[in-house]
């Protein structure tokens, strides 16, 4: 059960990222809850945006809300 808003920790343009800034990612984020409850886990999951051909915007999602993919999401248990 998700009780908590999704948040963005990272964010990059794939087409520049340089090496240096994807190999050390670090962040801070704050997470705030839709309603009181026991928080049991972080879920984390990522999205991609782009063009597909023929140029049309495209996006891949694998968050917990999204159509189902073979990617999955990442659970850290605390």
């Amino acid at each position: 059960e998700v009780i908590g808003a999704a948040e963005v920790v990272w964010d990059a343009d794939m087409a520049t990222v340089t090496h240096a800034k994807a190999g050390g990612v670090r962040c801070r984020a704050v997470l705030r809850l839709k309603r009181p409850g026991p928080v049991r886990g972080i879920c984390l999951w990522f999205t991609v945006s782009g063009l597909a051909p023929p140029l049309t915007p495209s996006e891949l999602s694998t968050g917990p809300f999204d159509e189902e993919t073979h990617w999955k999401q990442t659970t850290v248990c605390l």
